[in-house]
């Protein structure tokens, strides 16, 4: 996707000296859809992995079967237990999804998800929210939101229906 310079959207976080390009990127993100954007967390590949690993992995319903040479994603249609490797491989397919980039969406947004409902079928109890505060916090990037924020959203999320989120 294309920012305001013409330049795709990830090289403002290249060719940033603000936080690690958060607020840069959020910028462009801003301007081309006209939407503000308050808060950045983000995340790279390597933290993306360690988090889901420390969290012990995650439950996915996979709805189809998925092979996908580039990614490295390949998954049977049913409920698969993944651990960071493989979540990053169903969050980067696209190559031979029918939709490619909007299908790798819905699949990130399933791993979203999914990660939700593995930590919700644990059972946390209130003192159990802040267990996965600390891997968040040390895995993302943030910009215009702390520890204490970050704290309240895991909270938030926990407390959250997953059949009541639309994955689009």
């Amino acid at each position: 996707t294309e920012g305001p310079t013409g330049a795709k959207l990830n090289s403002y976080i290249v060719n940033s000296t603000d936080n690690f390009g958060l607020r840069a990127q959020a910028d462009a993100v801003s301007e081309v859809t006209g939407l503000p954007i308050t808060y950045v967390i983000r995340a790279n590949f390597p933290n993306f992995v360690q988090m889901i690993d420390e969290i012990g992995g995650i439950d996915v319903e996979m709805p189809y079967e998925l092979i996908d040479e580039n990614s490295g994603a390949n998954f049977a249609p049913g409920l698969q237990h993944l651990n960071g490797e493989q979540a990053l491989a169903l969050s980067r397919a696209r190559y031979t999804l029918p939709r490619g980039d909007l299908d790798r969406t819905l699949n990130q947004g399933l791993v979203l998800l999914s990660a939700l409902k593995t930590l919700q079928a644990r059972g946390p109890s209130p003192g159990d929210t802040v267990r996965p505060a600390p891997p968040a916090g040390r895995h993302v990037k943030l910009d215009g939101i702390g520890m204490r924020h970050l704290f309240a959203l895991g909270q938030l999320a926990l407390a959250t229906d997953p059949a009541n989120v639309k994955n689009v």
